[in-house]
């Protein structure tokens, strides 16, 4: 009843824009402290990827395996402003999220009214997609903030005349580029408009733009030059299959669901028409305001086709509702105004449902939230989205008993996430080797260790941790004698259900024998 009220006044009310500013600009500092104090005090640990990017963050480069060097850069400040702890890593992803939050205001406000930018601003907020962009340390939030900056920048160059902003757009483009490869697909897109419009193609701040958006990127190639191109092909990975080419339909309406799922089922219905209405009658909107579906349709587009063979991540559209929302903006805008033709079709759109949908998206996300607290709902462990965020410590402190009385020389898992973990949560935060004894794919642990650091090894005495059976059955090969620890093999239970095992070995006399290379990228 609460959350109905404030929208309802929020829809009726018509306060002084500068009010309405002030009031939003307080909302997310308070809302920045809120986040800072759930990462405080969350009792879940760090997922296997957020360490494993805190590892990259103590050994700086140009790339990793995977992407860029702004996560790592970016937990390195965190680590340098709080120490090595859980608060360090994820406090970028506060400040970040609600840097990009007040970016979004103002590329609504600056082609909306306040009251109508403030409503489509809540509506972003509230749904759990961009809720836990704010929470978790991952790509996502520097790679969203420096996609809606690049449009902005563009958006300015292009629409108002201001040639110089072409040089912030390809600095925002070279500094997303570190975040998240996806980003060359609005890079295209941003090029391509440029190029249309006769007066930016022969701008120096365009081509200037272009520049150093070039010289940003230039390390990354470089970097991959240097290490086979390991960044390309893993990253083609995700768009092909390895093994023979297929369609498979089932891929596409496990996407749509969890779209579903992480907007909120109403507003991602409400949006996606809205989306499509304005798609439809595209010749009569203006190009100021298309220019917001264009920038998103490559990677659509891109999504759509690589559905079709392959499971594509489920945060990956984050870009295109940076999008969407803003252009909720212009048409809640619009509805006020009285503004046609999509008036009439957006006064039904904007109404009752509206409301309906960002409470029940802001009702999920305040349930992950408390997930993260411990409720369960009664579901089992296995479906919790939270598995991934417990067990890690668990693990570390049965590992420092077992070597408490033990003398080492290393320790290695054969996950990349779990040898991660195990050096943040060891009290002395070692560096902790990843084997390669089942068939997995290359992860950045084989651009940092080499054949001759595993034959630097030889005769030592390692401790293992190790999950899958083919890992438990080729490890004595790499060692003279194996034994398991008492008390092995270890289970993680949530709600009922094992949702991490693993077990530990001791490991007698390294043969110095290289793992296989991985063979899958």
């Amino acid at each position: 009843m609460f959350i109905r009220r404030m929208l309802e006044n929020c829809s009726s009310m018509r306060p002084a824009p500068r009010a309405v500013d002030v009031l939003v600009i307080v909302s997310l500092i308070l809302l920045f402290f809120f986040r800072l104090l759930i990462i405080a005090s969350v009792p879940v640990d760090l997922s296997g990827d957020e360490t494993h990017y805190w590892e990259w963050s103590r050994n700086l480069a140009p790339a990793y395996y995977s992407k860029g060097p702004a996560v790592a850069l970016l937990i390195y400040t965190g680590r340098w402003l709080f120490g090595e702890t859980a608060f360090a890593v994820r406090f970028p992803a506060a400040l970040i999220t609600t840097l990009f939050m007040a970016l979004a205001y103002l590329a609504m406000r600056l082609q909306a009214g306040a009251r109508s930018s403030a409503i489509a601003l809540i509506a972003l907020a509230s749904t759990p997609i961009f809720a836990q962009a704010g929470f978790l340390m991952t790509t996502d939030a520097p790679a969203i903030f420096c996609w809606l900056l690049a449009c902005l920048a563009a958006h300015r160059a292009i629409y108002h005349g201001a040639k110089s902003f072409w040089i912030l757009c390809g600095i925002a483009l070279g500094l997303g580029l570190w975040s998240k490869y996806t980003i060359l697909l609005l890079g295209v897109a941003l090029f391509f408009i440029g190029l249309r419009d006769k007066p930016t193609r022969r701008s120096l701040y365009f081509w200037s733009g272009v520049l150093c958006t070039a010289s940003l990127v230039s390390p990354i190639v470089y970097w991959n030059y240097k290490n086979g191109w390991v960044n390309v092909l893993h990253n083609s990975r995700h768009l092909v299959k390895a093994e023979r080419f297929a369609i498979k339909l089932k891929y596409l309406p496990e996407l749509l669901a969890g779209q579903l799922g992480l907007l909120g089922p109403i507003l991602a219905f409400l949006l996606g028409y809205g989306s499509w209405s304005l798609w439809r009658n595209r010749r009569q909107v203006p190009s100021s305001v298309s220019f917001w579906l264009w920038v998103a349709l490559p990677l659509l587009y891109t999504i759509l086709l690589v559905s079709l063979w392959k499971r594509v991540y489920a945060n990956w559209p984050l870009p295109i509702y940076v999008s969407i929302f803003v252009l909720l903006a212009i048409q809640i805008e619009q509805i006020g105004k009285g503004v046609r033709p999509t008036v009439e079709r957006w006064e039904r759109y904007w109404g009752d449902w509206n409301r309906r949908a960002i409470a029940l998206s802001l009702f999920l996300t305040c349930v992950a939230h408390a997930m993260l607290f411990g409720l369960t709902l009664g579901l089992p462990g296995k479906v919790l989205p939270v598995k991934k965020l417990l067990g890690w410590r668990e693990i570390a402190e049965t590992v420092d008993r077992v070597r408490s009385d033990d003398t080492l020389d290393f320790i290695a898992s054969d996950h990349y996430g779990l040898s991660s973990s195990l050096s943040f949560y060891l009290e002395e935060k070692p560096f902790v080797y990843q084997l390669n004894l089942d068939d997995r794919r290359m992860t950045q642990y084989d651009v940092w260790t080499q054949a001759e650091d595993w034959r630097a090894l030889t005769g030592k005495k390692a401790l293992l941790v190790i999950t899958s059976e083919e890992a438990r059955r080729r490890l004595p090969g790499y060692f003279e004698r194996v034994e398991e620890v008492e008390g092995s093999p270890f289970s993680v239970m949530l709600s009922g259900d094992v949702i991490r095992s693993y077990a530990i070995f001791r490991g007698y006399s390294y043969r110095g024998k290289p793992a296989p290379n991985p063979v899958r990228y």
